[in-house]
């Protein structure tokens, strides 16, 4: 998009050095160089994220706005091209740069027509990837697994994760934007909806401290912050390294308005908090059942229910199955492999019911068949052969 239509950054001396790493990214890419080609895609989306940070020598936000109006109408020409002739797709998402969607077998052959027809049109380049499952809580929060094994030959792990939700370390976008925040809530999420591994066990067997901090901080808009101990105001520094604590006499941490005054409590803080800004600390001082309860809560934002342990029918919402006409056995299939593999946690009572369930659902003539449309609304998952 930066290139074909112009909007690099207008403080590159010379646009043609953008030009030449995205050209290497691809030969690259099509070389099977897999490890220059995700180096320099880094470097084409940091330069991006630079045109949109305006602590940054590239900040242009004219030139970045105009990559998002842009791409997303190109996207969407492309998106009503594949509602139009596609009778089977169902479009899970699509933003300024990607569309996410289902479709039958038999209709990929018209997706590809389309796919080029669109390229030679717009002269853009489409990237494909093929994956099993997404677990979806919003367009900007997802994890999608891919086709195929888990890791790959060096064991990386070969799925994606997007948003705040899911996401930690440094961004592939933007310049110094680092999160750490939480960690062991993120890979208990992760691990939880890729493996059905419970949050209990994620987080009971870590005991590297740093996977559980949070960075507390006070903007330049407060002039100074402090801390309830045994009720008593003790003053901090506005930047802070705190834990989840088991010692209630340690409270939440405040922060003070410049010109109001006010005191207004720092976001997104645990009840009991203590703070470990010179690395002193060690694991047992840590309250890792709070982290199990926020990674629970946050795991309920993608199913969409109010509570995590649930039977089963309410997981894939019982309440919002409708009939549609054309859906099988195969979608069929498709939920059942959902619910077993995503709520693994459930007593032999519930599973049975779940199954009868799922066998009568099974014996529906494939022209009348039931389809879950939670599945779209909730959290998006799809399969796909």
């Amino acid at each position: 998009m930066m290139i074909q239509c112009g909007y690099i950054s207008r403080n590159i001396p010379l646009a043609a050095i953008f030009e030449k790493v995205y050209h290497d990214r691809m030969k690259a890419k099509q070389e099977g160089d897999k490890r220059t080609s995700d180096t320099l895609k880094l470097v084409l989306n940091t330069t991006y994220g630079a045109m949109l940070n305006k602590y940054n020598a590239l900040y242009d936000p004219l030139m970045g706005r105009s990559v998002c109006i842009s791409g997303q109408l190109f996207l969407t020409d492309l998106v009503m091209a594949y509602v139009k002739t596609c009778k089977t797709i169902r479009i899970i998402n699509f933003n300024t740069d990607g569309v996410l969607f289902s479709i039958e077998e038999d209709e990929i052959a018209k997706v590809y027509a389309i796919n080029e027809e669109w390229q030679k049109r717009t002269g853009f380049i489409l990237e494909e990837e093929k994956i099993k499952k997404i677990i979806q809580k919003d367009v900007n929060n997802y994890i999608a697994i891919p086709t195929g094994p888990l890791y790959d030959e060096k064991g990386k792990p070969r799925w994606k994760c997007k948003g705040s939700y899911v996401t930690y370390g440094m961004s592939m976008v933007g310049a110094w934007n680092i999160n750490n925040n939480y960690t062991i809530v993120k890979k208990a999420i992760i691990d939880y909806f890729v493996k059905g591994t419970p949050v209990e066990e994620t987080i009971n067997n870590c005991n590297d401290i740093l996977e559980f901090q949070f960075i507390a901080k006070a903007s330049s808009k407060y002039s100074r912050a402090y801390q309830l101990v045994d009720g008593k105001e003790i003053p901090i520094q506005k930047v802070n390294r705190v834990y989840a604590s088991k010692d209630c006499r340690f409270g939440k941490l405040y922060k003070v308005h410049k010109e109001t005054g006010r005191a207004a409590k720092i976001e997104d803080l645990p009840e009991h908090c203590i703070i470990d800004n010179r690395n002193e600390l060690t694991i047992e001082v840590v309250d890792k059942e709070h982290y199990i309860q926020k990674a629970k809560k946050m795991i309920n934002d993608f199913l969409g229910n109010g509570e995590m342990e649930v039977g089963m029918e309410e997981y894939v919402r019982l309440s919002d199955l409708k009939k549609v006409p054309g859906i099988g056995k195969k979608t069929m299939e498709r939920i059942r492999e959902t619910v077993e593999i995503h709520v693994p946690k459930q007593s032999d009572e519930k599973k049975k019911e779940l199954s009868k369930w799922l066998d009568e659902l099974l014996q529906v003539n494939e022209n009348d068949a039931i389809h879950e449309k939670a599945l779209n609304d909730s959290w998006g998952y799809y399969g796909q052969e």
